[in-house]
């Protein structure tokens, strides 16, 4: 085989590198696009007059396979105080299926440096249920001194973007793993702040 079809037979890393590199930030930005298009299906608040009060919510119709849904907890805590809230996901006859939760607190004092208060009153998680039907989710709090509210918003992704935000990771590193190969840039980059 002659150098010149050999060389015409060789593949471009810098124009493949390219290539996933577009593919990777596209899908990135196809996921963003995706997980903002939702629907709110409940905003309500609950009091917990103490330990083992709960709220329960729902039923709500899953119609699609991995649907997405985002819920935002957030309590209105009283300073020196802790609560952990959990949330529980239950089928159509209310038996358990997964739970998810987290330690919220409100601290506050002073100190040889002034004043200082340390507030984390929320959370949110994404919470995939991988088959429709009919589901409820019962939210509890545990706490040294019970919110006044706890406030919930459950919002709807109308699009799965989980596919395409690995698919946008996978794609990007292979970019950068084969632009690294042809350029050396971080090989580069390394020798420049060494010397």
């Amino acid at each position: 085989m002659s150098a010149k079809n050999n060389k015409a037979n060789r593949i471009e890393l810098g124009k493949v590198a390219t290539v996933f590199i577009a593919f990777g930030l596209l899908s990135l930005l196809t996921s963003r696009i995706y997980s903002t298009k939702t629907e709110q299906v409940i905003n309500t608040s609950f009091y917990p007059l103490g330990n083992g009060t709960f709220a329960e919510l729902g039923p709500f119709n899953v119609k699609k396979y991995n649907q997405i849904y985002n819920i935002n907890i957030e309590a209105a805590l009283f300073a020196q105080s802790w609560s952990y809230i959990e949330g529980q996901a239950l089928n159509d006859n209310k038996q358990y299926l997964f739970s998810f939760g987290k330690e919220l607190s409100y601290y506050s004092g002073s100190d040889a440096d002034g004043a200082w208060e340390e507030v984390e009153d929320n959370y949110l998680v994404k919470v995939n249920f991988v088959k429709p039907g009919v589901y409820y989710l019962k939210f509890s709090a545990e706490s040294n001194h019970p919110p006044s509210d706890i406030e919930i918003k459950i919002v709807k992704e109308n699009y799965n973007s989980m596919p395409h935000l690995w698919f946008g990771i996978f794609t990007l590193i292979i970019g950068i793993v084969l632009n690294e190969v042809k350029n050396h840039t971080i090989r580069d980059v390394l020798k420049e702040l060494r010397s």
